[in-house]
């Protein structure tokens, strides 16, 4: 009769032992889909961003060089930004006149700028709330006073999305535009 007890005993642990571990794959599983959706949302935010920035009409190029204070141009960077960075990386933009540097190259090249093809790596840093990205982004210069003549430019750096109140933001973005250079050599 004892021995059936002790069976009838180890039998339950097993069981009990079999839960616990199942249940934490499950929550394991569950973790790493979750991680999966806030990354997925991280990037697309990224992308959207590397997108709106290097998307310029030759056209409409001088209206976002031709602001008549820094009031203005804030705004206007504002304007096209705001949804996708964080406040300290839109005065970064500000600073370093990041939000102008597109539409000069469309400017100086007499071109239409549009993002061929951008892809993405995770860097240092994948959490629930922060994810840096290294990036490479092709980007296409088409010529207004040339029909179908196309360059590409191909660049790397590296971004930082956080998890804000209002979404996914942009915080940092250092990029490595070492072509975009030499595409403004050309036309100097």
């Amino acid at each position: 009769m004892r021995s059936k007890v002790f069976i009838s005993v180890i039998v339950v642990v097993l069981f009990v032992f079999v839960v616990i571990f199942t249940t934490s794959e499950e929550d394991k599983v569950a973790t790493f889909e979750s991680q999966k959706v806030m990354t997925s949302r991280a990037i697309d935010v990224a992308r959207d961003f590397k997108t709106e920035q290097f998307t310029i009409d030759y056209d409409e190029s001088s209206d976002y060089l031709n602001y008549d204070s820094l009031p203005d141009r804030r705004k206007q960077a504002e304007e096209k930004y705001s949804k996708y960075v964080t406040e300290s990386h839109m005065t970064k933009i500000l600073m370093t006149a990041l939000d102008i540097i597109a539409p000069n190259l469309a400017q100086d090249s007499k071109s239409h700028l549009s993002v061929k093809d951008i892809s993405f790596e995770i860097g240092n840093m994948e959490t629930e709330s922060e994810v840096s990205l290294d990036y490479d982004i092709e980007i296409e210069f088409e010529r207004i006073n040339q029909e179908g003549k196309k360059e590409i430019i191909s660049n790397f750096g590296q971004i930082r999305v956080i998890k804000t109140d209002d979404g996914w933001k942009v915080n940092k973005d250092i990029q490595r535009m070492d072509g975009l250079h030499e595409v403004r050599k050309q036309f100097n």
